[in-house]
C-alpha cells in the first residue's frame, strides 16, 4: 500500500472553498495513477498556499478539534430543527443524518401529485423552493430499470447547509406546497410548529 496526499484541503471540513487536502490509502499502482491524474488536474499546491497553511492554525490539532465541535453543534441544531418540521409535514426521515449536510426524506405518504421525489421536485419549483430528487443519486448502469423502479423513487435530498433563515423560508414553502395538494385531495391542512419556537 502507498499513501497519496493531494495538495488541497476539503472545503466541507474547513469551510475554505477551493482549498482542499485529501488522502488515499490504496495499492501502489492505483496511488501512482491518482498522483498522475491529480498532478495533471491541479498542478500541485502553489508556494503561497503551502505557506498559508504552514503559517496558520489549520495544522494545530487543538484548534481543529475545537472548530470541529463548534461546526458539529451548529449543524446538529439545524438538522434537528429541520427534521422535526418536515416530519410534522408528513414526510419521513428514516435515518437521521449524523455526519453530512444532507437529509434523505421519504415523500411517499404525501398527496399523490407529490408522493415521489421527481414530482415533488417539479412542484416545489413552482413554490419557489428546491430539493434534489433521490433518483438523481441512483446508480443505474445501462438504465437496466425504469426510474419508477428505482429504490430512490420516493425520496428527496435536502441540504442543511444554507442559513437557518433560508431554511425556515424553505420550510414555509414546503408547507404551502403540501397543503395545496392536500386541499386538492380534500384533506385537512397540516401545520408545523411555529418556526420561531425552539
Amino acid at each position: 500500500l502507498s499513501l497519496f496526499i493531494s495538495p488541497v484541503i476539503n472545503e466541507s471540513d474547513w469551510r475554505l472553498p477551493g482549498f482542499r487536502i485529501t488522502w488515499v490509502v490504496a495499492p501502489k499502482g492505483i496511488v501512482e495513477a491518482m498522483m498522475s491524474a491529480g498532478s495533471f488536474l491541479d498542478g500541485g499546491a502553489n508556494h503561497v498556499l503551502q505557506e498559508a497553511v504552514k503559517n496558520s492554525n489549520l495544522l494545530d490539532l487543538d484548534f481543529v478539534k475545537e472548530d470541529a465541535k463548534v461546526l458539529q453543534s451548529h449543524f446538529r441544531k439545524k438538522r434537528d430543527f429541520i427534521v422535526k418540521r418536515i416530519e410534522e409535514l408528513g414526510m419521513i426521515v428514516e435515518h437521521k443524518p449524523e455526519a453530512t449536510f444532507y437529509i434523505w426524506v421519504n415523500v411517499s405518504k404525501l398527496p399523490l401529485a407529490i408522493c415521489n421525489g421527481f414530482s415533488f421536485f417539479e412542484k416545489a419549483l413552482n413554490h419557489k423552493v428546491i430539493c434534489v430528487p433521490g433518483i438523481f443519486f441512483d446508480i443505474n448502469p445501462g438504465k437496466r430499470r425504469s426510474l419508477f423502479q428505482s429504490p430512490y423513487h420516493h425520496y428527496i435530498r435536502l441540504s442543511i447547509g444554507p442559513s437557518l433563515d433560508k431554511l425556515k423560508k424553505g420550510l414555509l414553502h414546503f408547507e404551502s406546497l403540501i397543503n395545496y395538494y392536500r386541499q386538492e385531495e380534500d384533506l385537512e391542512p397540516i401545520h408545523m410548529t411555529p418556526l420561531d419556537e425552539e
